[in-house]
């Protein structure tokens, strides 16, 4: 577990690579944060490549998504992604959570798309892994809903 800041951006750049490597996410896709404190956030920015992420490339936020980091060569133009909100939900909503991976495997969105409901028990060793997965129906990314 990591035990400073940067280590922590270390192992989210990790993750960014494994992502890419397993084809959970392709291009700049999905989003991966981690709760630095009470009060602030270390996120991979909008329109990054996850997969090729550096650790100076991330960037620290507030509660309220707004960057409190003292920007670098590296990320000064770089910006919150438009999904950070729904990060800063699971933050607030649980003080358990300390960790937020967002990713977008292509086979979960095609069958997302087909209507498939992942509650549904049809590969026992997948509910075992990973219990039953909830789903929510489409709303516009990075909307309220």
């Amino acid at each position: 577990m990591p035990t400073t800041e940067q280590e922590l951006r270390e192992q989210i750049c990790e993750i960014g690579r494994l992502m890419y490597s397993n084809t959970y996410i392709d291009g700049a896709s999905g989003n991966i944060s981690a709760r630095l404190g009470p009060d602030r956030v270390l996120a991979t920015p909008s329109g990054l490549a996850k997969g090729l992420m550096k650790p100076e490339q991330l960037i620290v936020v507030n509660m309220a998504g707004q960057r409190v980091d003292r920007p670098n060569p590296a990320n000064a133009d770089l910006r919150p992604t438009s999904e950070l909100v729904m990060h800063l939900e699971c933050y607030k909503q649980r003080s358990d959570v300390n960790g937020v991976v967002h990713a977008h495997p292509p086979t979960a969105v095609a069958l997302t798309i087909a209507g498939y409901d992942f509650e549904k028990c049809i590969v026992p060793e997948a509910v075992m892994i990973l219990g039953l997965v909830p789903t929510t129906p489409y709303a516009t990314p990075a909307s309220p809903e």
